[in-house]
C-alpha cells in the first residue's frame, strides 16, 4: 500500500506543479494583454489631442480661445450663465460657439486620459505632463464657462483632480 502512496506523490507533485505553472503564466499573458490595451487606448488619445491641435492649424480662427475676450462681452456671457443652465451657451454668437466646442473637445480627451491614469495604465510621470497641458488649456477662452456646464456629467474623480491641478485661473479679459 506504501509503494501505491508513493507513487501517487511521485505523479501528483510534478502535476500540481505544472498546473501551478500555467496558472502563473496564464496570470502574466493577462497582465500583459491588460498592458497591451492600456497603451492602445494611450495612443489613440494621443492621436486624439494631435488631431484637437491640428484643427486650429486648418480653423486659424479657432486660435481666438488664447485672445482675452473683452471686458464687456464676458460681463454679458457671465450674467447668462448665471441666469440659466448653459446661459452662456445660449448668448454666444456662432464664432464663440465654435471655440466653445473646441475647447469642450480638449477637455474630453484630458478626462479620459485621467480616466487612463487612475487605472495605473499611464504612470505618475506620464501625468504629470497632462496636467501641465491641463493648465495651459485652463487660460483658454471660455474654458470656464465649458467646465462648469459640463461638470456634473464629468468623472468625478477628474473633477475633483481637475480643482488641485493647479492655481485657480481668472479669466483673462481685456479692457475695451
Amino acid at each position: 500500500m506504501q509503494v501505491l502512496q508513493l507513487i501517487q506523490v511521485v505523479v501528483l507533485g510534478p502535476s500540481l506543479f505544472f498546473v501551478g505553472y500555467q496558472v502563473l503564466l496564464q496570470r502574466k499573458q493577462v497582465r500583459d494583454q491588460v498592458a497591451i490595451q492600456g497603451y492602445k487606448l494611450y495612443h489613440l488619445l494621443v492621436q486624439q489631442y494631435m488631431e484637437i491641435l491640428r484643427r486650429a492649424d486648418y480653423n486659424p480662427e479657432l486660435n481666438c480661445i488664447w485672445d482675452p475676450v473683452d471686458v464687456q462681452r464676458h460681463s454679458v456671457l457671465e450674467d447668462a450663465q448665471r441666469c440659466r443652465t448653459w446661459g452662456a451657451w445660449y448668448a454666444m454668437t456662432q464664432e464663440e460657439r465654435r471655440c466653445y466646442r473646441f475647447v469642450r473637445s480638449a477637455l474630453e480627451t484630458f478626462e479620459q486620459t485621467h480616466q487612463l491614469h487612475e487605472k495605473g495604465w499611464i504612470d505618475d510621470e506620464t501625468w504629470a505632463k497632462w496636467q501641465g497641458w491641463i493648465n495651459i488649456w485652463r487660460k483658454a477662452r471660455h474654458f470656464d464657462f465649458v467646465f462648469e456646464d459640463t461638470k456634473p456629467r464629468l468623472i468625478k474623480t477628474f473633477a475633483a483632480t481637475f480643482g488641485t491641478v493647479g492655481q485657480p485661473k481668472k479669466q483673462t479679459v481685456r479692457e475695451a
